[in-house]
C-alpha cells in the first residue's frame, strides 16, 4: 500500500506543492488574555476530495487530520488568573490535533462492484458518498 499525504486548506490559503502541507493561517493568542484570533480559522470544515491517483485495483485508507489554531496551555491560564508569570519550562499554547476514522477501500474481485471513492466530509468526519 502506497502511502501519500494530501493537505487541504480551508481558510483560503493553498497547500505547497512540493510538500503537500498548508501554511499556517497567521492565528495568534493574546498571551495575557488567551483571547485567540477572531478573524482566523473556520468554525466549521467541510471537503469534497477525489483521489486523484485512485486505482481500483489497489486496497487504500483515506482519513483526515485538523490542526487547530494555538490557544492557551491551562498552565498558561491558570497563571493569568492567578496573576503569576506563566511556566517558562513549556510552551505557553499548544495546538490540539484530530483525525476521523479511516476509510478503508478494498478492491472487490468483481468488477462492476469496485468504484472510485467520492465523498463530502462533514462535521465530526461523516462521510456522505456523492
Amino acid at each position: 500500500m502506497k502511502r501519500s499525504t494530501m493537505s487541504s486548506a480551508q481558510t483560503g490559503l493553498s497547500p505547497d506543492p512540493k510538500t503537500n502541507r498548508c501554511p499556517a493561517n497567521g492565528a495568534t493568542v493574546d498571551l495575557k488574555t488567551c483571547e485567540i484570533s477572531a478573524d482566523k480559522g473556520d468554525a466549521q470544515l467541510g471537503a469534497l476530495w477525489t483521489d486523484p491517483a485512485f486505482d481500483r485495483t489497489v486496497p487504500a485508507f483515506y482519513y483526515v487530520r485538523v490542526l487547530e489554531n494555538p490557544v492557551c496551555r491551562w498552565s498558561t491560564r491558570d497563571a493569568n488568573k492567578l496573576g503569576m508569570k506563566p511556566l517558562d519550562v513549556v510552551p505557553a499554547t499548544i495546538q490540539e490535533r484530530v483525525w476521523t476514522t479511516p476509510i478503508w477501500y478494498t478492491p472487490d474481485s468483481t468488477e462492476h462492484q469496485a468504484q472510485k471513492f467520492e465523498g463530502v466530509i462533514l462535521p465530526y468526519g461523516q462521510i456522505q458518498a456523492q
